[in-house]
């Protein structure tokens, strides 16, 4: 269940480029992947139901594998932010992308690339872990080169 939350977390900062309802900055003046199109179905994030996410991407420069993205969690808690560290594999950690090879990204050949009807299943939260969060994603590839960094705000509700 955690690992399944975390690839959520880190899939949205690796492909979201343009969607409505995530205000995504870049945090990398040169990424070694162009994000074309996002869709996530639904628009929120909700617990203990699946995110639908179609996308189109371009991979500049090949990249050398094992995936990692370095995470960045914040709680907004009123005007505080809070950096959740690294508990149980959920948090402000390190994740192996392609441990599983599920994730479309993991798809590391130069050029144009799809991912259609890819299903992320988000847990069931306890009630202190909904609200409003900010996410850091920085992606390295397997020589700790900067694949791409991403900067996004998501609502977690029941």
């Amino acid at each position: 269940m955690y690992f399944t939350f975390s690839l959520f977390i880190v899939a949205l900062g690796i492909i979201a480029a343009h969607v409505d309802c995530l205000q995504l900055q870049s945090c990398d003046d040169h990424p070694r992947v162009r994000l074309h199109q996002v869709d996530l179905n639904p628009s929120d994030i909700h617990s203990n139901q699946e995110l639908g996410i179609d996308a189109i991407w371009n991979v500049v420069q090949e990249i050398d594998k094992p995936l990692k993205a370095e995470v960045k969690l914040f709680k907004k808690i009123g005007f505080i932010k809070a950096q959740l560290p690294c508990k149980n594999n959920i948090g402000s950690c390190t994740y192996d992308l392609c441990a599983d090879g599920s994730v479309p990204i993991c798809n590391t050949k130069r050029g144009m690339h799809r991912s259609n009807g890819y299903k992320l299943k988000v847990p069931n939260f306890p009630p202190e872990a909904l609200g409003s969060y900010d996410v850091e994603i920085r992606i390295v590839d397997g020589k700790n080169r900067n694949f791409g960094c991403w900067k996004t705000s998501a609502n977690v509700v029941r």
